[in-house]
């Protein structure tokens, strides 16, 4: 269900050790999206 999100984050970032960090950058990169939509949003509503 995850895949289609993180399989590009996971070609571009390799795993440090054991430890895939894909998962961390893709929500963040996730959340700024978030923000730049809601921004976006709220000033066309003014």
């Amino acid at each position: 269900m995850t895949d289609p999100i993180l399989e590009p984050f996971r070609r571009l970032i390799p795993p440090i050790g054991m430890v895939d960090i894909s998962p961390i950058v893709a929500i963040l990169v996730l959340q700024v999206v978030q923000s730049i939509i809601v921004e976006t949003l709220r000033a066309m509503a003014l």
